[in-house]
């Protein structure tokens, strides 16, 4: 098992990228039982330097 040793394995949480001079911080969150559409949380981080970044993983773990 390969993968297990290099982490390829784990499942990523969600993303991050850049809008502006700010960070967008999404996670999946499942599907809508009713309509069957994905939904998605999302929380705006501001800044795009290392530290905005670092509050940006924050966010997407308490997500």
């Amino acid at each position: 098992m390969a993968g297990v040793e290099n982490g390829s394995d784990r499942r990523g949480r969600g993303n991050i990228r850049r809008r502006g001079g700010s960070l967008q911080v999404r996670v999946y969150a499942g599907v809508y039982p009713v309509t069957g559409k994905e939904i998605y949380l999302s929380e705006t981080v501001p800044g795009t330097d290392k530290a905005a970044y670092r509050r940006a993983d924050k966010v997407m773990t308490k997500l």
